[in-house]
């Protein structure tokens, strides 16, 4: 198993959760050799939410044991950021989402085989966390500028010139995070270069930004952008 080095892996505490995802795998466990079924073992056993992202991320597991975590992570970043040019609030969330389970899972299974140090685990949560805060805020101004029948559409661009600063506080801030981690971010901004006004108000377009998306559950943006970083949530 070249693409994940096992240095040392936990006994399953349940092994009958193990025998149960491995039957629910049935031939999708045939392209795995048996160190990647003691990997996915260690993981299941030890941790229910694992164990369901195994069964609902099956597709490219062979390819994390052949091609490394990284290579998985780095995708899941990729599709992190694509949630900055979706058509509607409701596929970008799915784009996050789907991104974290992606990333959930690699980081995971690469911390469980001891194949990467704590550092390298809290450093890839916090990068990937990077990731899902550009797409979201991306999203985020591309439909402002819609909205506010500016010229300019890329998320990216709106991002560099529209004296926006998130900045990341805590465990984010200095490459920490954990899998139950929540983000705390604060947002700066330059009034003479911000170009959304409510009333001629621009605190009233950043308050707007942070009840977006998912307005009705009283939950801010930023809140709900811990989703990818933690273990808890709701896949």
């Amino acid at each position: 198993m070249s693409g994940l080095a096992i240095v040392e892996l936990p006994s399953p505490f349940d092994e009958a959760r193990v025998a149960r995802m491995f039957e629910a795998l049935g031939s999708d466990l045939e392209g795995l050799n048996d160190d990647a079924r003691c990997v996915l073992a260690a993981a299941a056993g030890n941790a229910p939410y694992l164990s369901r992202l195994i069964l609902r991320e099956r597709a490219w597991l062979p390819r994390l044991f052949s091609e490394g975590p990284q290579r998985i992570v780095d995708e899941a970043m990729v599709a992190a950021l694509s949630a900055a040019n979706a058509s509607d609030e409701g596929n970008a969330m799915a784009l996050l989402r789907g991104a974290k389970r992606k990333a959930a899972l690699a980081i995971a299974l690469a911390d469980i085989a001891g194949s990467w140090d704590v550092e390298r685990v809290t450093r890839a949560l916090s990068l990937f966390a990077d990731a899902s805060v550009k797409g979201a805020l991306r999203f985020l101004l591309r439909g402002a500028a819609i909205r506010a029948k500016l010229p300019e559409r890329d998320g990216a661009t709106l991002e560099a010139q529209t004296g926006l600063v998130v900045l990341a506080m805590g465990k984010y801030g200095a490459f920490e995070l954990n899998y139950s981690s929540d983000i705390d971010l604060i947002v700066f901004y330059e009034p003479h270069r911000f170009p959304f006004r409510k009333r001629d108000d621009a605190r009233g377009c950043c308050g707007r930004y942070r009840q977006r998306p998912g307005q009705a559950s009283q939950r801010s943006d930023c809140r709900r952008l811990c989703l990818p970083c933690r273990s808890s949530a709701a896949p």
